[in-house]
């Protein structure tokens, strides 16, 4: 889901709780970028120094992100062009429906009822 947060603080981690560097399996050394806005936060995993410093620069700007809560955990990216499609895609299908429904609301159906009954007499056959 593409949201529009301005953020308010940047936390960049590169050691847990134990002061232990982030590894993976592999040996390969990463930092974890928190972001925090209206109270809420949400955390991403940077591979390099260059993500390191975008992620710094973020700080009191406000950004389109890709807000995915996972488990207990919320995460952050840098929305997709699928992700930006999908969300344009959501708002316009939410319009339209509005509109369907909006109309199938005030159309009342109409009965008319005959000015003159049609007799067997009256027929030409």
């Amino acid at each position: 889901m593409l949201s529009q947060v301005h953020i308010e603080k940047v936390f960049i981690n590169d050691t847990n709780k134990d002061g232990k560097k982030y590894v993976t399996k592999t040996g390969k050394p990463f930092s974890m970028a928190i972001i925090q806005w209206e109270g809420k936060k949400a955390s991403k995993l940077l591979w390099d120094d260059a993500q390191v410093a975008d992620a710094k620069e973020m700080e009191g700007q406000t950004f389109q992100l890709a807000i995915t809560k996972n488990g207990e955990y919320t995460n952050w990216d840098y929305p997709k062009a699928e992700d930006i499609a999908a969300d344009e895609l959501e708002k316009r299908v939410k319009v339209l429906e509005d509109e369907v429904f909006k109309a199938k609301a005030t159309e009342t159906p109409t009965f008319e009822e005959p000015g003159e009954t049609i007799s067997d007499s009256s027929l030409p056959f």
